[in-house]
This record gives structure tokens, sequence and C-alpha cells, in this order.
């Protein structure tokens, strides 16, 4: 399962608000999903040192 966290821009990364999808987040953050997907890029690809918004994978072990 795939989540994406907006998180608060200071050392301790607090989340504000978690969503299944980037278009769900954006509409929670007031911004377009592009934005959000840029960000992540930018963030995988070391641009970006300190991310606004995180994709966290969980596996599910069943």
């Amino acid at each position: 399962m795939t989540f994406y966290i907006a998180v608060t821009p200071d050392e301790y990364e607090l989340p504000m608000a978690v969503a299944e999808t980037t278009e769900e987040l954006a509409r929670l953050m007031g911004v377009s999903g592009g934005t959000i997907r840029s960000h992540l890029s930018k963030v995988k690809s070391g641009i970006v040192k300190k991310p606004k918004y995180e994709k966290v994978v969980i596996e599910d072990n069943d």
C-alpha cells in the first residue's frame, strides 16, 4: 500500500495530511496533483533536500 504525506518544513517532519493518491493529497493541501508529483520527482533525484511531500510504501505481509 502506498501513502502520500505532507510534512512540516522543520527538522521534525511531522505529518500534516495523509492520502492514498497524489490527487487526494493535492486537494487536501490546496495545490495541483502535478505539484505533488513534481516535488516527489525532485526529492527522488536529490534536487530537493528537505521534502514537503513524501511517498511511503508499506508492504503487506499476509
